[in-house]
């Protein structure tokens, strides 16, 4: 019941999506790429088994942000155009290209996966986006200090993850955003953090709360 249940809602989504955003051609070709690329590569798949090659007991743990819910959380959040916007394990990118062609923003997605980068940094190049990058590394890598956006679904992180990364976003500068799914980095750090607002939003497998806060 579930399995339909999910297959209903991105079926909606993707009506929603190709009537609210495909007026943007520069993400149509992108979305015509995208559904080429992934054809016969199924992410959830390819996902677990990256991490059962790496002895990892939690493998089901891929997932993305609807399009339609990801522009709700830029108006709410006021991401902007001139904005920085990383987002931590951008999984296949589409987030990132939707952000850098519908929001235009400067982008960069940071995924371990390596064979999502490859496709990802492919379509970058066919298409010509300037203000989109990828990296495939790990979270704890990155340097955070010129970036005012920062954006992470990752529900399935540890507690001690989460304060693991809080610790390294302590190093954005002062008023940066943090949009976080599920939990408030307010709630890890609440001197570094300070809570601005949640609100309600919706996935495939649900409905669950935005939660944003700001770099003191």
């Amino acid at each position: 019941m579930l399995y339909f249940s999910v297959k209903y809602y991105l079926c909606r989504e993707q009506i929603r999506v190709i009537f609210h955003f495909y007026k943007n051609l520069s993400f149509v070709f992108f979305d015509f790429l995208f559904f080429i690329a992934y054809l016969f590569s199924n992410p959830y798949r390819v996902c677990r088994k990256f991490h059962e090659k790496r002895g990892e007991e939690k493998t089901n743990v891929y997932g993305e942000t609807p399009l339609t819910t990801l522009m709700k959380i830029c108006h709410l959040c006021g991401v902007h155009p001139t904005d920085r916007v990383v987002e931590l394990g951008s999984g296949r990118g589409r987030s990132c290209f939707f952000l850098a062609s519908v929001i235009g923003a400067k982008v960069t997605g940071i995924e371990k996966i390596s064979q999502f980068i490859k496709k990802a940094l492919f379509i970058k190049k066919a298409l010509g986006f300037k203000n989109l990058q990828f990296n495939c590394s790990d979270f704890f890598d990155i340097d955070f200090s010129k970036v005012n956006v920062v954006y992470l679904y990752a529900p399935q992180l540890e507690d001690q993850n989460i304060l693991k990364l809080s610790e390294k976003l302590k190093t954005l500068p002062k008023g940066a955003k943090v949009i976080t799914i599920s939990y408030s980095m307010h709630h890890y750090s609440p001197k570094s953090f300070q809570s601005i607002k949640r609100f309600s939003v919706s996935f495939p497998w649900g409905r669950t709360h935005a939660f944003l806060c700001t770099k003191a």
